[in-house]
């Protein structure tokens, strides 16, 4: 199972195994699984869309953003949309690409778009105060330095965003980037939703493992 725009993963150990197994034997009991998780993970998503900004209450200028000109040439930062922020935010069943790890994920909420990314993550790897500032005209392609007319831009636009909140489970173990548990949308749907979903997910788990049970029983003595 897994909440992502940066691949947070959230898991259930025991899951990819059993619709594995359920998939060469069982398909219905496969279906069941899957429509189980998705009454799970459900919540997660209509939550973080429902924690999308409508447009009127991010900064003005992110809803007019505009390229930028100079001897600087890269992608023009995305103009902020509520409907494109909110239809970005979407569940799947499917299984996702592998990342640069090697690791990929199935059953997983994302958010899909530039503006919605950028709302989700602004300053959780460089802090409230934003990017180092080097200033527009500098011809520098490095995409963590500021390259604004202002100075005080990256943490004038983190302040405006909020907080970011962590969704990394309590007493979970890893490696010492934490900073990618953290988000505004969907990493903070998470936070709040997925001792629930977890629960879901785990009692469904143990009912279609008792019925899966109770049919091979059932196949065992009809066969003889």
């Amino acid at each position: 199972i897994e909440l992502r725009r940066s691949k947070m993963p959230v898991n259930v150990s025991g899951i990819k195994e059993m619709k594995k197994a359920l998939g060469q034997v069982d398909k219905d009991l496969l279906k069941d699984v899957q429509a189980q998780i998705r009454v799970a993970m459900l919540p997660i998503r209509d939550k973080a869309r429902g924690y999308a900004p409508q447009d009127s209450e991010v900064l003005s200028g992110w809803t007019k953003a505009a390229g930028i000109t100079g001897p600087m040439k890269y992608r023009t930062f995305p103009k902020y949309n509520h409907a494109q922020v909110v239809e970005g935010i979407k569940y799947s069943a499917g299984r996702n690409k592998r990342n640069k790890g090697g690791w990929s994920a199935s059953n997983y909420v994302s958010n899909n778009s530039a503006p919605g990314a950028i709302f989700e993550t602004a300053g959780r790897k460089s802090g409230i105060n934003g990017a180092p500032w080097i200033g527009r005209d500098v011809s520098n392609t490095d995409k963590t330095i500021s390259h604004s007319n202002n100075p005080r831009a990256g943490a004038q636009f983190i302040a405006a965003a909020g907080p970011l909140v962590n969704a990394r489970p309590q007493g979970m173990v890893g490696n010492n980037r934490g900073y990618k548990q953290y988000g505004r949308l969907i990493f903070r749907a998470a936070a709040e939703e997925q001792g629930k979903a977890m629960s879901h997910i785990l009692k469904a788990l143990d009912q279609t493992a008792a019925t899966f049970v109770k049919r091979t029983e059932i196949r065992k003595a009809v066969n003889g």
